[in-house]
């Protein structure tokens, strides 16, 4: 009875995959809503036409090039590290998987996004903390900055819930203080230099961060913290791997767990601050995804233990 019941879980389990991986073909990504700022433009380049037509087929395919090697990347950084946490290479495995079949990797880091980047680099991020490289995180924070400006808050999280989990038993680890805050004034340099670049005056900070600010009262912001969790892309993304991750969250050092949560809730805020609306998949998966695949490794380890025998 209890492996009928676990097969039946497993086949909801799949069963979810599949919706995930099968969303493109019934209701593709509309860049029209202006959830992101450039949308608005590419809208009007299906409905009104490409002024200068070229030959832009060759472009989608190299988007899927470079996109797949860092998402690639990314599942090759996660089965090191499952296999490493959790002690095996099925763990791994399951970890890169997992990953690969998200909602957030076929429809979002595969078509295009420039999230693909900015996930796998935190992930290198996340080894370099776990394996004690923290020589590396400043030259990650380099190239994660030049690759999306939110890395900057999402891997200074990462880094932060790292760094508090281990206070109590390592005490202030200044070294590793010293290598976040250069990784973080390091990814934030950059990002201020493209923006100035491309704006053709100095943006600093300040000015980035209220491009993004969505004018909403106290209330609406709480309120609308309550429609991501109702939403559909939250769904799509953690219906699966919510449950397996907390399943197999005992199986993670405290660190991985601080790390994940610190990062969640700073991405909240991110998201509450900018209204994310539909698209709060995408920060929430990039702050904590790379830990809670690893996790639902363990969790669906732990789910088919008995079949094993």
């Amino acid at each position: 009875m209890r492996r009928v019941l676990r097969h039946s879980l497993l086949l909801v389990l799949f069963w979810l995959v599949g919706l995930s991986l099968g969303y493109p073909s019934v209701n593709r990504y509309q860049p029209g809503p202006p959830a992101l700022g450039d949308a608005t433009y590419y809208a009007e380049m299906v409905e009104t036409g490409i002024t200068q037509m070229r030959d832009v087929g060759h472009w989608f395919t190299a988007l899927l090039v470079v996109n797949a090697g860092f998402c690639a990347a990314a599942a090759l950084v996660l089965y090191i590290m499952g296999t490493g946490v959790l002690g095996g290479t099925r763990h791994g495995l399951a970890a890169a998987f997992l990953f690969l079949v998200n909602f957030n990797t076929a429809n979002l880091y595969l078509s295009g996004l420039v999230d693909s980047a900015e996930i796998c680099l935190l992930s290198l991020v996340l080894m370099a903390l776990w394996r004690g490289r923290w020589g590396l995180l400043p030259l990650l924070g380099l190239f994660g900055g030049a690759a999306k400006e939110t890395f900057v808050g999402f891997a200074g999280l990462l880094a932060g819930g790292w760094w508090l989990a281990g206070l109590a038993h390592h005490g202030l680890r200044p070294r590793l203080i010293m290598a976040v805050a250069a990784m973080g004034i390091g990814a934030l340099a950059v990002v201020i230099a493209l923006w100035s670049g491309l704006s053709g005056h100095l943006v600093l900070p300040g000015g980035i961060a209220e491009s993004y600010l969505a004018e909403r009262t106290l209330i609406q912001r709480l309120g609308d913290l309550a429609a991501y969790l109702s939403s559909r892309a939250f769904w799509y993304t953690f219906a699966w791997l919510l449950p397996l991750a907390a399943l197999g969250a005992r199986s993670l050092p405290r660190e991985f767990l601080w790390a994940a949560a610190v990062s969640l809730a700073g991405a909240l805020f991110m998201a509450a601050w900018a209204n994310a609306g539909d698209n709060i998949g995408r920060p929430l998966f990039a702050a904590a995804g790379p830990i809670m695949v690893i996790a639902a490794a363990a969790g669906l380890a732990r789910l088919t233990e008995s079949d094993d025998a």
